[in-house]
């Protein structure tokens, strides 16, 4: 949050998220966070799923798919965007 100056709303706290241990937990607070921007910042959208998983099966691991499904507004196309979320040192 805060990246916009004069803007406190606009930015997200998925980079804080992604430091956490990996849980169902986690995956779920990521996709309402995700959820939450795109719905606050992205109004020509209808979001259809948001689903995060774990790239690995290893604890120390910090990378997640997060599957965002949506339709443009206007539009019957389903659109798939695959993002891969990392921790960066």
């Amino acid at each position: 949050k805060g990246e916009r100056p004069f803007n406190p709303d606009f930015g997200s706290n998925v980079r804080a998220l992604l430091f956490e241990p990996d849980s169902d937990l986690l995956r779920i607070a990521l996709a309402d966070e995700i959820e939450v921007q795109l719905l606050n910042f992205e109004p020509r959208i209808e979001i259809i799923d948001i689903s995060v998983t774990s790239s690995s099966d290893r604890i120390d691991n910090y990378e997640l798919n997060v599957v965002i499904q949506f339709t443009p507004i206007n539009s019957q196309e389903l659109v798939t965007l695959n993002v891969v979320l990392e921790r960066v040192r």
